[in-house]
């Protein structure tokens, strides 16, 4: 059993958790209560829901790899993604001159990619 992937599948179910009840509350809500374009508010309603589908995946790809060796495939393809993940979050920050400190989910796909890395490494 990789110990490091469990430590990622934690990492990304709490990844997760802020998401979905911390995020949706403030920041997918607050943007359906604004007068943007109904199909704007639907298409970012979506995708939100859409992130949060991928981030339940992707911790449980880290989980079933951790157990399950023939699995680790899973494990790269969550690792890369996560790691796609973080790149984006970075960039967005940066570029739309934003604060690391209060866009903080570049903080938990880092934590994730590192366990997830050194867990893959160890084999």
């Amino acid at each position: 059993m990789n110990t490091l992937l469990i430590a990622a599948s934690v990492t990304g179910f709490v990844t997760f958790a802020v998401h979905t009840w911390v995020g949706t509350p403030r920041v997918a809500w607050p943007i359906m209560a604004t007068d943007l374009a109904e199909p704007v508010k639907c298409i970012n309603f979506g995708s939100w829901h859409g992130m949060t589908a991928c981030l339940f995946f992707m911790a449980s790809a880290f989980a079933i790899a951790s157990i399950y060796p023939e699995a680790i495939e899973l494990a790269w393809f969550a690792f890369l993604y996560n790691v796609s993940m973080l790149i984006l979050s970075v960039v967005l920050v940066i570029k739309l001159k934003q604060s690391f400190k209060r866009i903080i989910h570049w903080m938990m796909f880092s934590t994730t990619s590192l366990l997830a890395g050194f867990g893959l490494l160890a084999g």
